[in-house]
This record gives structure tokens, C-alpha cells and sequence, in this order.
């Protein structure tokens, strides 16, 4: 999915690799109390953001994941979910790992052409995390236009419509 020789994104279904999965889920659960169902492993994908610490296929290390609904999901509801959970390893934090995830999230999205939205309650991080990228994503759009009001940044980010 993702793969600058350094990191990867890779997709993991909840179907097929459920203790896999469960693991992922109990790691949140010791730093995200509040975002951990594991009754929904079927209907959720995870896709995961790993480094390599040395030039060696042995030494990949997560960094970073989000789970989302899975496609066939999709078409239960007239409004998608684009992120379940996200959770960055405390020692990879602040290294904008999030914000490619976060970007990768909407792309996903944006090619399945669906309205999205996250799902809630949010974790203050989380919170932190999308404030951040949509405050850039707007002023990025603001530099493109020249300081002008544009009021198409919702079109123009993607995943949203």
C-alpha cells in the first residue's frame, strides 16, 4: 500500500488475522483505554505503519496503526467511517507519522468515494492530532490561493466532498 524503502503501510482484515488484531487491540487498550471493541474485529481493517530500524528484513518495528471499517461495511450506512482508532508508539510520537496516516485515511476514502466521518469518542490525542492537520491542510490551501478566503477547502482535502 505504502512503502518509501524505510516504512510501510500494510493492511491487515480483522477477519483473517484475528489474534494479530487482538493484539493490536490490547496494546490500545494499556494506551487508549477508551477505544478498544474487539467484538468488531470482523467489520474493521487495520492498517499498520512499520519502520525499519536497521538495512535488514528483520528489523521492522510499528510505529503506528488505524482501524476503519471494512468496504463491504461501507454499504450498511449512508455515512462511512474513515478512522476507528489511531495510535502512534509513544516513542514515535511528534515525527508526523500521524499525519500520514491521517492523509492515507482520507486517500483510502477519497478512492471508494465515500462521505466520511470518524468515529467518536475521541482520545485527546486524537483530538490534538486532527487539529493539527486540518489547521495546515487549511492554511496550505490559504497559501494556494494567495491569502484569499477559499471556500472549497472541504473539496479540496482529500477524502471529503
Amino acid at each position: 500500500m505504502y512503502n518509501d524503502g524505510h516504512t510501510q503501510v500494510q493492511q491487515i482484515s480483522g477477519r483473517c488475522h484475528s489474534t494479530l488484531w487482538h493484539d493490536f487491540c490490547l496494546i490500545s487498550e494499556v494506551l487508549i483505554g477508551c477505544k478498544t471493541d474487539v467484538a468488531l474485529l470482523g467489520s474493521l481493517e487495520l492498517y499498520v505503519l512499520v519502520k525499519r530500524m536497521k538495512k535488514c528484513r528483520k528489523y521492522w518495528y510499528p510505529v503506528e496503526y488505524f482501524s476503519k471499517q471494512s468496504e463491504d461495511r461501507f454499504v450498511d450506512s449512508a455515512t462511512a467511517i474513515s478512522v476507528s482508532c489511531i495510535l502512534v508508539h509513544p516513542k514515535f510520537m511528534h515525527q508526523d507519522y500521524g499525519r500520514l496516516l491521517i492523509n492515507i485515511s482520507y486517500h483510502l476514502s477519497k478512492l471508494l468515494k465515500f462521505h466520511i466521518t470518524l468515529e467518536r469518542p475521541f482520545c485527546y490525542d486524537g483530538v490534538s492530532a486532527y487539529r493539527s492537520y486540518w489547521a495546515d491542510m487549511i492554511c496550505a490551501d490559504m497559501e494556494r490561493s494567495n491569502g484569499e478566503s477559499s471556500p472549497n477547502v472541504s473539496t479540496k482535502a482529500p477524502g471529503w466532498s
